[in-house]
């Protein structure tokens, strides 16, 4: 079965989802898993901790839904939302082939989530259901309608994207499912869940990315840092791109840098926002290396003693600078940047700075550890540069000037 469908065991079927525009209706999707397909109208309620549905089939459908099973799973993974509100679910089950119950449970955190970001930007905790079972003691994943009729037993799983556990529902078991089998349902379930619910989330911002014109002259920065954007802005204003930043998409999830260099992280930001949003996605990853502290803080120059908090990182240098000689605090600034465009090879490039470390700061125009950062052939810190300045020798500046050489040409590709 599963190499008709070229698909292997633990291989979801392909999903698309539809936004639809109804009238007196606050958001509406529809969402297809391989062969099943539900319509999801969602109406925000005034009763606050309220959560109604209402299923419905095609007369040509024949189906076991439990409604009930729907209903506790949405109340538990919407149990935080609820506190301030209350939905109205209208379920239309247009055709059937399997995991409908996990369907339409998918389907309702993207109408729901849609619903909120339209209202008040608010974000869901993501989950996503999916349906494992044994056939003939050979794992499954996302079961058709004809795995469910032969499977020895099957399981229904919602989860968050936390790896807790909302609902374990059984639709058929045995005796056989205690200890390993269960083990293994649960092992089976984790990267089709993960892949549901990262296809959910994706869906969810290119619908409310929308009401974006033109989107190939729109080019997002993958920064919260305004003072790091305006840099860029300066760039590619001129050009007539529309410039933006992660603080335009709230919905975006956070990224982390898990990566060992500055090129790694700055890709995972890039390539990973570009995937999501379908949009052109520049990140940088910055870092301070200081020769005297064996090249730290490097990577880890905005969580040097606490996550972005400059003050914090400066006043940790300054400590672990206090009995360094001023010929030996010379240190680099570096970047890279990483541009990402859909269906593109990525763009890289390095820039550095070279200077010393300051013992008291100096200058109110940067950020970071502009303060602390003596240029010697300028003879001063970087923040009390001009911006015009900045731009011309910063680590920044020089990257960005290596991109824009190399810009037209990738671009156009």
């Amino acid at each position: 079965m599963r190499k008709n469908e070229n698909r292997d065991n633990l291989e979801v079927r392909p999903v698309s989802i539809t936004k639809l525009s109804l009238k007196e209706v606050d958001s509406a999707i529809e969402y297809q898993l391989g062969l099943t397909k539900v319509t999801i109208l969602v109406n925000e309620t005034a009763n606050i901790g309220e959560l109604e549905v209402d299923v419905n089939r095609w007369l040509s459908v024949q189906s076991n839904v439990k409604n009930e099973l729907i209903l506790s799973s949405l109340k538990t993974a919407l149990a935080e939302t609820l506190k301030d509100t209350g939905f109205y679910l209208q379920v239309q089950i247009m055709q059937a082939d399997g995991d409908i119950i996990a369907a339409v449970i998918n389907a309702s955190y993207v109408a729901i989530q849609n619903l909120l970001l339209k209202g008040n930007g608010q974000k869901l905790k993501p989950f996503s259901a999916i349906n494992v079972g044994f056939i003939h003691d050979e794992l499954f994943a996302d079961l058709t309608s004809k795995e469910e009729e032969i499977a020895d037993s099957h399981l229904l799983i919602v989860q968050n994207e936390s790896g807790a556990f909302l609902q374990l529902n059984f639709e058929k078991s045995n005796a056989d499912l205690l200890g390993d089998k269960l083990t293994q349902l649960l092992g089976g379930a984790m990267s089709g869940l993960s892949e549901l619910m990262g296809n959910s989330q994706k869906q969810t911002i290119l619908i409310q990315n929308e009401h974006i014109e033109n989107q190939k002259d729109v080019i997002l920065i993958a920064t919260k840092n305004e003072g790091k954007a305006t840099e860029f802005k300066r760039f590619f204003n001129p050009l007539g791109f529309k410039v933006t930043t992660l603080l335009d998409y709230p919905e975006l999830p956070d990224v982390e840098e898990t990566g060992k260099t500055f090129e790694e992280n700055a890709r995972l930001k890039a390539e990973t926002i570009s995937q999501l949003t379908q949009l052109p996605v520049l990140a940088d990853d910055s870092g301070l290396m200081v020769d005297a502290l064996d090249g730290r803080p490097g990577i880890f120059s905005a969580r040097f003693a606490e996550d972005h908090n400059d003050a914090a990182n400066n006043a940790k240098l300054l400590h672990e600078m206090t009995d360094v000689p001023k010929e030996k605090r010379t240190a680099n600034f570096h970047t890279t940047l990483v541009f990402a465009k859909p269906g593109h090879e990525s763009l890289v490039v390095d820039g550095e700075v070279a200077g010393e470390i300051l013992g008291i700061p100096r200058g109110d125009n940067g950020f970071g550890y502009d303060s602390l950062f003596y240029v010697p052939e300028l003879d001063k810190s970087m923040a009390e540069l001009t911006e015009v300045e900045k731009n011309k020798i910063s680590h920044r500046g020089r990257a960005t000037v290596k991109l824009m050489s190399n810009f037209n040409d990738w671009w156009e590709k």
